[in-house]
């Protein structure tokens, strides 16, 4: 699984716009698009982070090479206080172990 995690400044009543604007991205058809999650941290009102997961870097490295792409993140940059900062990579999970 490939992705990317973004950090960003969000200012607190910008949240639910955010949230909407990213949610109108998720319902887009991506190929290779496996889901995203956002987090607000506790304490930190205005910090948001994105996590966004691919099938592969490939579908990644299209998708973000895609114009429709370019136009969804300008849609939740304008909410967001500056430019995100950005950490591509490979992603690992770990399930427990069922007992």
């Amino acid at each position: 699984m490939y992705g990317t995690l973004m950090r960003g400044s969000v200012r607190p009543e910008d949240r639910p716009a955010l949230l909407a604007a990213i949610a109108a991205g998720e319902r887009v058809p991506v190929p290779g698009f496996i889901g995203s999650h956002l987090m607000f941290p506790d304490g930190r009102d205005d910090e948001v982070w994105l996590a966004v997961f691919f099938t592969d870097q490939a579908a990644y490295e299209r998708n973000a090479a895609d114009p429709g792409q370019h136009a969804r993140y300008l849609a939740f940059r304008a909410l967001l206080q500056g430019d995100p900062s950005w950490t591509d990579g490979d992603w690992h999970s770990f399930e427990p172990d069922a007992a």
